[in-house]
């Protein structure tokens, strides 16, 4: 019997030890409940990685692995190697989801045929108070072409860039198809998410943006996200 999980929420970690609480109550909201938890942890030098497996064990879909300081890149690479969902969804722990967002976006996945789906997010500045929106039209995007347009012209130009894994949701297939044809996530301090994804749209068969907004995207102060 194949009791693989619809998706794998995949989680890289690195001294985040103060979000887990509310990232983990985030992701375990969910409304749809068929997933997996993978956290890869980056070598932390805080109590990240024994907060991670000491919330695994109230939770059997939460696995942890944990790695020697690599690097985000590496890092997302063996996150995809790990995952055994249908779809995988990137979480950064120090933000928070609506908790339809699995739900819907396996909902798209499943009628829609898409290797890739994109939706908008608030972006939440703690220092200031400012919340700011970004939201995507309902689109669907069945050429190269089509795809590379929408995500160069309108996402990468718009603000905040909108390269971020977490905006997004993947068939796995088509991620693998990726890892194939050699397109990895660089092993580069920032920005590894932007390289990934540009690169994509010579590879993708279909594509689909949703106007409902699914992610809290939350900036601390002084400009960092951890």
């Amino acid at each position: 019997m194949d009791n693989r999980p619809m998706v794998t929420v995949a989680i890289p970690m690195y001294n985040v030890e103060r979000f887990l609480p509310k990232g983990f109550d985030s992701i375990l909201a969910q409304t749809y409940t068929d997933f997996e938890i993978v956290v890869a942890d980056d070598g932390s030098t805080d109590n990240t990685l024994a907060l991670c497996e000491q919330i695994a064990t109230t939770d059997p879909r939460i696995r942890v692995v944990h790695f020697p300081h690599r690097g985000i890149g590496p890092v997302r690479n063996s996150l995809i190697e790990q995952a055994r969902g249908k779809y995988l969804f990137f979480f950064d722990i120090d933000d928070y989801i609506e908790p339809d967002l699995l739900a819907d976006n396996v909902a798209a996945m499943e009628e829609g045929g898409n290797d890739m789906i994109f939706f908008g997010f608030y972006a939440e500045h703690l220092a200031t108070g400012i919340r700011d929106t970004l939201r995507l039209p309902d689109r669907t995007m069945v050429t190269n072409e089509e795809f590379r347009q929408f995500y160069c012209d309108e996402l990468v130009m718009s603000p905040y860039g909108c390269g971020h894994m977490c905006t997004k949701f993947y068939r796995m297939s088509f991620l693998r198809k990726l890892f194939d044809a050699g397109v990895l996530f660089e092993d580069v301090e920032m920005h590894e998410d932007e390289l990934l994804n540009l690169q994509a749209f010579k590879h993708i068969s279909k594509s689909q943006s949703l106007s409902k907004i699914y992610y809290h995207y939350v900036f601390y102060p002084k400009g960092n996200k951890s």
